[in-house]
């Protein structure tokens, strides 16, 4: 049979955030199988009322209850299950004595925490659901060590700059899964570089766009939407806004250059029915020698045709 429960080491929110980082994790890598043995491990944690409040672990769990994988379904729909009649449990009893009870374990539990934070490690990709293993490393250490520094860094860099502002806990996972998305979506790219370049593109746009990163942090731009963003759509306001007036300033200077071009001018001129075009005489306002000249007939046939002149300096127009 199995020993006194008071013989297990109580479970700490150090522990609990370290295995839905090891979940969320999973499934971006969308490995059914390691995450089949992360709802294990969470299912053989002793659990109550104000640990799952603490670390919101429900969140995480939830989504899973309509997962592809048929057994990552049952083991999710079973948790959730077990933790609403713990709750109905503890209701029941009274919050009085729930939090008598806990305060001890919540004392020793941040006294531990104080010394040396604790995380539980599973090993993977096949690993026994029972062999669960007490680690001093932080909890980042659990995931960081498996990947190429690369992608750790850029973990370590987004966490810090979608923290800014934020006044709520590490945000590890929400992190990981942009990283995560991201190096998805490079994966599918031609270009070995386009990584690094959505990196830093996201990294200084989410420092600057502050509407942008709230969002993102409060869920209503998902990873998979933000890393197909264009630079357009991850500036803020005022960039586009500059960006636009200067596209703008640009496209009024290309088409004053085009209308002075002379191949140009000579279709117009053509078009209007223009005979010929010389240079005849300096302008009469600037004194430039750019001077276009040509004659039409303005009047009946017997008479002298009319000469026009245009600067193409300055454009002044008159007529001989």
């Amino acid at each position: 049979g199995r020993g006194p429960k008071a013989m297990a080491p109580p479970t700490t929110s150090a522990a609990v955030l370290a295995l839905m980082k090891d979940l969320s994790r999973a499934r971006g890598d969308e490995d059914w199988e390691r995450v089949a043995d992360v709802l294990v491990a969470i299912r053989g944690l002793d659990m109550d009322v104000k640990l799952l409040q603490q670390t919101q672990i429900g969140k995480s769990v939830r989504p899973l209850r309509k997962a592809e994988d048929k057994r990552a379904q049952e083991l999710a729909t079973a948790l959730i299950q077990s933790w609403r009649e713990l709750s109905q449990r503890e209701s029941q009893t009274g919050t009085s004595e729930a939090a008598a009870a806990s305060r001890p374990a919540k004392q020793e539990e941040e006294k531990q925490e104080e010394r040396k934070p604790h995380v539980v490690k599973i090993r993977l990709p096949k690993a026994d659901p029972a062999d669960v293993v007490e680690s001093s490393a932080a909890a980042a250490a659990v995931y960081t060590t498996e990947l190429p520094p690369l992608r750790t860094k850029s973990r370590e860099v987004l966490r810090n700059t979608l923290s800014v502002d934020h006044k709520g806990g590490p945000l590890h996972s929400l992190a990981e899964e942009v990283e995560a998305a991201m190096h998805n979506w490079a994966s599918e790219q031609d270009d070995p570089k386009c990584y690094q370049i959505k990196f830093r593109q996201l990294a200084s746009n989410l420092k600057k766009n502050v509407p942008l990163r709230r969002r993102v942090v409060l869920g209503d731009v998902p990873p998979a939407d933000l890393v197909v963003m264009t630079k357009e759509m991850l500036a803020d306001e005022n960039k586009n806004a500059e960006r636009m007036r200067s596209e703008q300033a640009m496209r009024d200077q290309l088409s004053l250059d085009y209308s002075k071009r002379p191949e140009v001018r000579a279709r117009k001129y053509a078009a209007c029915g223009i005979d010929k075009v010389t240079s005849m005489e300096p302008c009469r306002k600037c004194g430039s020698k750019n001077v276009n000249n040509y004659e039409r007939q303005t009047r009946s046939a017997d008479e002298p045709m009319t000469q026009f002149y245009q600067c193409l300096d300055c454009e002044h127009q008159w007529r001989g």
